[in-house]
């Protein structure tokens, strides 16, 4: 990135570092870049096209969140004529999502911040991980907490067609069972016990960053007839 690209008018941004009168000097009206991050892989290639996001404490109490500008690939600039920390997120297709800080000077004249220069070696994604993944486990109980291990627990897609239920599947755990083998998106719950009001429930199963199932945690508390 060329050094111009480090600073930009200061007509273009809503704050500055001003000089106080008794400082005497002449400090230019360019804002300059608090800080510089060149993302990269493991392998060293570029990473372009992430979300990097920065924030920092405004000084009066609050938080100030905005976004890193992707300058050239793999070239983020974030923030401008701040000081002090800047706790920065990132987020990029394939690697484990970042967090990066940096401490943010002012030069001897303190006209200006003094650019950070960093570069960020993101983590690759494991996807090798095929496992069998389930998309619910479930425990169901009466609303005492004492585990119905008769109860008749079924699942299905979330459609408006009629397509039959599927049974899921008993654990060794008393009254645990697992639901949907590989399944994501919108999915029903249905659970019924002999003597219980039946519960139906609508269950939103989302998938990783590998496209892998993320199983749903869920404890179904059935009220007495």
């Amino acid at each position: 990135m060329s050094a111009m690209k480090l600073i930009v008018p200061a007509l273009a941004l809503t704050a500055l570092i001003a000089c106080t009168p008794k400082d005497e000097k002449a400090c230019d009206t360019m804002a300059v870049a608090s800080a510089q991050l060149s993302l990269r892989g493991p392998d060293g290639a570029v990473v372009s096209g992430a979300t990097v996001r920065y924030e920092f404490d405004d000084g009066s109490g609050g938080v100030t969140e905005a976004d890193c500008d992707e300058w050239e690939p793999g070239e983020y600039v974030c923030g401008y004529e701040i000081s002090g920390e800047l706790r920065i997120s990132i987020a990029a297709e394939g690697f484990e999502d970042a967090e990066h800080t940096v401490e943010v000077g002012l030069t001897e004249d303190e006209c200006h911040v003094e650019t950070v220069m960093e570069t960020v070696t993101l983590t690759a994604l494991d996807c090798a991980d095929d496992a069998e993944r389930w998309a619910m486990q479930v425990t169901v109980t009466s609303e005492d907490g004492a585990p119905l291990a008769d109860a008749d627990v079924q699942w299905g897609p979330d459609v408006q067609d009629d397509v039959p239920y599927e049974a899921c599947e008993p654990t060794d755990v008393m009254g645990d069972w697992l639901c949907g083998a590989g399944e994501s998106g919108e999915l029903l719950l249905l659970v019924e016990a002999e003597g219980y009001a039946h519960e139906l429930l609508a269950v939103d199963v989302p998938v990783d960053e590998c496209g892998r199932t993320v199983p749903q945690l869920i404890t179904v508390a059935l009220a007495a007839e």
